[in-house]
């Protein structure tokens, strides 16, 4: 997966300081698999959709995915007890709120 722009809460979409910011990163196969799965679900399909938007179309917040996460009826169709292990992704939006 390549990754050429962030998301600021203050100001939006932005573009890298650097050129050595936009790169690649690495995921295990499940994961890709996983994602690319979720990108053939998606009801917007354009190239420069967020990968996970708001009902709006919008970044997905840190505090929304939280309150989407809460969900039980989100956790259970997830394939996880929500009592017994996080997913990595609410692990590391838990770990940035601090």
């Amino acid at each position: 997966m390549r990754i050429d722009q962030s998301v600021s809460p203050l100001v939006g979409v932005v573009d890298p300081k650097t050129d050595a910011s936009a790169t690649c990163v690495w995921m295990p196969q499940s994961i890709a698999t996983e994602l690319d799965f979720w990108m053939e679900s998606r009801k917007d399909t354009r190239p420069e959709a967020f990968i996970f938007a708001s009902r709006k179309g919008t970044p997905l917040s840190a505090n929304n995915f939280l309150k989407r996460a809460r969900d039980t009826s989100v956790m259970w169709f997830a394939g996880f007890d929500f009592h017994a292990q996080h997913p990595p992704a609410l692990d590391y939006f838990l770990q940035q709120r601090g």
